[in-house]
């Protein structure tokens, strides 16, 4: 009978033991993984100016996870109420409406004297032969990559060459 109560003291010590030390060194495996996947990104290079921001980054990871590793932050918490959660009622109409009001809060102004003046590449009657002698290509109709946009603009720019040389041999 004397055997119980040592093996209760004994995992009583044991639970003592190693919930003590689960406690003393704080999980900080996410700014770890997040610093890693950084220090990666770095790694495989880039322009200068994604490398200077990805450094910046990298700095700032590293010194989340080291406060973490020296028990200095608090843990954020993992649960985000979703947006719709957080409107506490408003109704999509209202929504949309404060949106817009930060949009435009945010919009660049411009002078609002001046008229919006959109000039083509040539004027009068040679702007409408350029018009009906030039055709787009058909991937410039609506470009979605950056290098076919400008692709598009070079292509154009070539063409107005040709043609305004062209078009004043003619005239």
């Amino acid at each position: 009978m004397t055997t119980l109560p040592i093996k209760f003291l004994l995992v009583s010590v044991f639970l003592a033991l190693f919930t003590s030390n689960s406690q003393a060194a704080p999980d900080c495996s996410a700014e770890k993984k997040s610093h890693q996947s950084i220090q990666n990104k770095l790694r495989k290079g880039g322009k200068p100016s994604a490398m200077s921001r990805l450094q910046e980054r990298e700095r700032k990871a590293w010194l989340a996870w080291w406060q973490c590793q020296k028990g200095k932050t608090k843990k954020k918490a993992k649960n985000k109420a979703k947006k719709t959660q957080r409107l506490s009622g408003k109704t999509q109409a209202q929504m949309n409406q404060n949106q817009r009001k930060k949009i435009n809060a945010k919009s660049p102004t411009y002078a609002e004297n001046k008229p919006l003046v959109i000039k083509g590449a040539f004027s009068g009657a040679k702007q409408q032969a350029w018009l009906n002698a030039y055709d787009k290509p058909k991937k410039c109709i609506r470009p979605k990559v950056m290098s076919v946009f400008a692709y598009c603009v070079e292509h154009a720019k070539k063409a107005q060459e040709i043609f305004d040389q062209q078009y004043n041999q003619k005239h």
